[in-house]
């Protein structure tokens, strides 16, 4: 009985070893693009949501600035972050103060939405909302008009 030694691989298991190999660097490589992809996106998220916050509170300085009629809706304007680009739309409409359902006339609410968007992908849109009302605090000093007084 003679015993062979074998040393090294067949030229069909070294074959099977790469190809094994190559699907699992494939699988590798597009499982780095989708991660790559979702923290862009993620980035993209985080610049418009601050884009949003700073436009909001510029519409708030505004408010206080020259007052309640001054707080109006702005078209659509591109506004950049870095080597990104982004449109910016700011929208006003009232609201009742019952439930804030949109209202047709100056109830002494109004709803503003800030939305940001970049790309043309479903998802790829940041709203900011907040509530603008007619009243001073002020005014509550005073005891005429604005805030009703603590009890």
């Amino acid at each position: 009985m003679r015993l062979r030694r074998r040393q090294g691989f067949s030229l069909i298991e070294a074959l099977l070893i790469l190809i094994v190999m190559s699907i699992a660097f494939l699988g590798f490589g597009y499982l780095y693009g989708n991660v790559t992809q979702e923290a862009l996106k993620a980035d993209l998220t985080v610049l418009a949501t601050k884009l949003g916050r700073e436009k909001m509170e510029g519409i708030i300085q505004t408010k206080a600035d020259s007052g309640y009629g001054a707080v109006s809706s702005e078209s659509s304007t591109s506004v950049s972050s870095g080597t990104w680009s982004f449109d910016r739309e700011v929208v006003v409409t009232y609201v009742n103060p019952a439930d804030f359902s949109t209202a047709g006339s100056d109830t002494g609410y109004k709803k503003v939405e800030v939305t940001v968007s970049w790309g043309a992908g479903v998802g790829d849109t940041v709203t900011i909302t907040s509530l603008v009302t007619d009243m001073v605090p002020s005014a509550v000093t005073g005891g005429g008009g604005g805030f009703p007084p603590c009890p």
